[in-house]
C-alpha cells in the first residue's frame, strides 16, 4: 500500500491485504488522516483490499477533528462492511 496527500486528499494506492499493509504503513495511514490539511481520503487507487481495508476506514473516521470524506471505496470492502453490518459508520462519509 502507498499513500500520498495532494490538495487536501489522501491517495491511497495499491493493494491493502493482510499481507500487504505492514504496522508502519498503517501508522503512517493514521498519522497522515491526523494531518488536518485532510478534508479526504481516496481509495480508488486500490487494486486489492480485504478486511484490512476496514481497519483503514475505521482509523480515519476516529480522527480527532472530525472524520473526513471518504471517495473511491472498493467493492470489496463495501461489501465486508455489509457483511460485517458496520456499512451505517460510512453512509454521510460516502454512499453505499
Amino acid at each position: 500500500m502507498h499513500t500520498g496527500i495532494r490538495e487536501g486528499c489522501l491517495y491511497v494506492n495499491g493493494t491493502a491485504t493482510a499481507h500487504t499493509v505492514t504496522a508502519s504503513a498503517y501508522r503512517q495511514f493514521v498519522e497522515q488522516c491526523a494531518r488536518s490539511e485532510v478534508h479526504s481520503v481516496d481509495f480508488s487507487g486500490l487494486q486489492r483490499a480485504d478486511s484490512v481495508c476496514i481497519g483503514l476506514l475505521l482509523a480515519a473516521l476516529r480522527r480527532p477533528q472530525g472524520a473526513p470524506a471518504l471517495r473511491g471505496l472498493p467493492e470489496s470492502a463495501r461489501e465486508l462492511a455489509k457483511l460485517y453490518e458496520i456499512q451505517d459508520f460510512f453512509q454521510e462519509q460516502t454512499s453505499f
